[in-house]
């Protein structure tokens, strides 16, 4: 296990580095946000804090990582920004070394390609050293995955998975939507089950008065965050405010983004899986999978393929199955003519797994949607340049930039906001801040800027470059230019554009030094 780490430490550092564009705003705004703030004093907690539905610790151990940079003298922006991912793509390496000892069980026959399958998956290496709470639920359900009692296996009749599986239940609750048909798996066939579920208790016990305590010291008032989530998620549903999709979308989707070309040999394995003989311990995978996206999360109206991260490392298990039933298929001589292409294409397997993974992996993460960060320094450089001239608005979906985790700059700054209805009985015409906007965007700048008050105009609006034209009258009256333009995209839509466009008021700054930023 030690001797694979440093090639997947190799890897989700190299992730890294070529990682440079966003994926969804969870990725700041629930962690390295709220981190800053916990760290600096200053920054925004979105409503999912004010209302207590995520748990304080894993932004804490990003708040500890930040205070050791700050004693250091190391609290540059720079670092900031990406000592975060470095930790996390270290706890991802960790993580695959021990879904790789999983998937290596000679048991299971899968050892020649457990470790192309961990290295060829396009979407781990994209999320793999990103701050999202599904990322390290994920790498702590493969930890567990690993613990786990499986028939066969050095690890039977352990309960060391039940701790990693807690700690995954505390970081994100949706944990234990996987978990629970392990365990009563486990139940089921054990011969201990009175010591299995004592043990349980416990460790249950513990994660619950630590998030708990966590939870309640850092927002200074009583609060349980997984019963907040339950409640918000769940009872309320309100998390299709942000989208619905159909009911088949995980399948459909979710899980062919997922999984790339490894679909393949994933459904190739699932198919002999089912006619097969010996499915121990394949039935309760099976569970565990369609159990999660058929039965809980597709009855969820919101959905995002980084929701099914947590069961990357199963697929993968099954991918690798797929790949080597293939090649021991293609040794044997009855295939007639097609043996000899179905030899040659064994041979080539590995590297077909690899091109097909790097095109959409250096796709996404070097190019699409790249220009919500990278004009993050722009405005930190100006920022820290003219500290008390600069007032930053974002005129653009709620949280499309990250904020002051990437500012680093204690400046007043405005986005439009997104908050849901969060009344007991909601309203049916509510509407939130950024739909108010784009539905009448005249209507909403004049309520906000009067003519009578140019005074509150900000020195720098940042903007989607589908927005220039109507945004061309208020711009001219305000005295603003373009001062800087990003690319984002090649696939623009109605409110995200193909650039991201500084618009900068001189007027703001007068007397201020701002160089060539």
């Amino acid at each position: 296990m030690a001797k694979d780490f440093p090639l997947f430490a190799t890897l989700r550092i190299l992730s890294v580095i070529i990682v440079q564009t966003a994926y969804v705003p969870d990725e700041y705004w629930q962690s390295l946000e709220v981190a800053h703030k916990l760290s600096f004093g200053y920054g925004y907690l979105t409503w999912e804090w004010q209302e207590g539905i995520r748990s304080y610790v894993y932004p804490l151990v990003l708040t500890g990582l930040y205070k050791f940079l700050s004693i250091l003298g190391l609290d540059n922006v720079n670092i900031l920004v990406i000592t975060p991912r470095i930790l996390q793509a270290l706890l991802t390496a960790y993580a695959d070394v021990s879904i790789l000892a999983w998937i290596r069980n000679p048991a299971y026959g899968r050892s020649p390609w457990a470790k192309i399958t961990i290295v060829t998956s396009w979407y781990l290496f994209y999320v793999g050293s990103r701050t999202l709470y599904n990322t390290i639920e994920a790498d702590l359900i493969g930890i567990a995955l690993a613990q786990y009692p499986w028939p066969n296996s050095k690890t039977s009749g352990s309960s060391k998975y039940l701790v990693w599986g807690g700690l995954a239940c505390i970081i994100r609750p949706t944990a234990a939507v996987i978990l629970l048909p392990l365990f009563v798996y486990q139940i089921v066939t054990s011969e201990e089950r009175l010591r299995v579920i004592l043990k349980s208790v416990i460790i249950g016990s513990f994660a619950a008065a630590l998030v708990y305590s966590v939870d309640t010291y850092a927002s200074d008032r009583s609060t349980f965050s997984p019963l907040n989530f339950f409640t918000a998620n769940i009872l309320r549903n309100v998390g299709s405010f942000y989208g619905e999709h159909p009911g088949v979308w995980y399948l459909t989707n979710g899980i062919p983004m997922l999984l790339g070309i490894q679909i393949l040999p994933f459904l190739f394995e699932i198919y002999n899986i089912v006619r097969g003989p010996n499915r121990q311990p394949y039935d309760v995978l099976m569970m565990v999978v369609f159990w999660s996206t058929v039965f809980i999360f597709s009855f969820q109206p919101h959905k995002e393929t980084r929701f099914l991260l947590p069961l990357l490392p199963i697929a993968l298990f099954w991918s690798a199955g797929g790949l080597s039933r293939f090649e021991r298929s293609s040794v044997k001589q009855t295939w007639g003519r097609a043996q000899t292409f179905v030899n040659q294409l064994s041979r080539f397997l590995p590297w077909i797994l690899l091109i097909s993974a790097s095109i959409p992996a250096l796709y996404f993460g070097l190019v699409h949607q790249r220009g919500t960060l990278d004009v993050m320094p722009w405005l930190s450089n100006r920022a820290k340049t003219c500290p008390d001239q600069t007032r930053i608005l974002f005129l653009m979906p709620c949280h499309s930039t990250p904020l002051y985790s990437h500012l680093h700059v204690n400046v007043p700054t405005r986005f439009l906001t997104c908050v849901p209805d969060l009344q007991t009985v909601p309203d049916p015409g509510y509407v939130d801040e950024a739909d108010l906007f784009y539905a009448d965007h005249v209507a909403w700048l004049a309520k906000e800027f009067p003519e009578t008050k140019p005074d509150l105009l900000y020195s720098h609006i940042v903007h989607f470059d589908v927005l220039q034209t109507k945004l061309d009258p208020f711009l001219k009256w305000g005295k603003y230019s373009e001062a800087a333009s990003f690319f984002h995209s090649h696939f623009p839509s109605e409110r995200v554009g193909s650039r991201v466009v500084v618009q900068e008021r001189a007027a703001s700054l007068t007397g201020c030094s701002i160089g060539t930023a």
